[in-house]
């Protein structure tokens, strides 16, 4: 199996752009054989979270607020080159 992890920086102010794009790159990822296991996004100011600390207290620290991390994988290298 070969996993992707791609960090994203996204503008401020265009989260709503970016879900976008996001959904487009599910599909192709879909498409082709891959397993996509989500995009991970920073939270707007209407979510409600736990303190980041919440599961072990002096362990976790908020993410900067303008990343976004996605993560796919196929079945190997060479699905993927596919």
């Amino acid at each position: 199996m070969f996993t992707c992890f791609i960090r994203y920086q996204i503008e401020p102010g265009k989260l709503a752009e970016f879900r976008e794009y996001a959904h487009a790159w599910i599909g192709l990822i879909r498409k082709y054989g891959g397993t996509h296991h989500g995009y991970f996004v920073p939270g707007t100011t209407e979510d409600r979270f736990p303190d980041t600390g919440f599961s072990f207290p002096g362990l976790g620290a908020s993410g900067p607020p303008n990343i976004a991390i996605a993560l796919f994988s196929f079945p190997g290298v060479e699905a993927y080159d596919q």
